[in-house]
């Protein structure tokens, strides 16, 4: 398993991240899009490309990210990607 415990390692191709970005509008539940802008989207589809770069072959990769309080509060984002597919 690869643990990051940073993971800005790389930044995402402009294709793959919006096709992430697509995938998680498409995905989301009800109200999980809820005060969620395209740019804060974009960011989490970032944040789930950079893991997804920093991954070993055969191997999972794992990133968690928190973010202090701010004008929206706080969150934590967690990212874990596969050989099957990304979370």
């Amino acid at each position: 398993m690869t643990a990051l415990a940073e993971a800005k390692n790389k930044e995402v191709d402009t294709s793959i991240r919006e096709a992430l970005q697509g995938a998680l509008s498409r995905g989301a539940l009800p109200g999980e899009r809820e005060g969620l802008d395209q740019a804060a989207l974009a960011a989490a589809a970032g944040f789930l490309g950079r893991t997804a770069n920093g991954r070993r072959s055969g191997e999972a990769a794992i990133a968690i990210e928190t973010l202090g309080e701010g004008a929206t509060g706080r969150f934590m984002r967690l990212a874990i990607v596969n050989d099957d597919m990304p979370f």
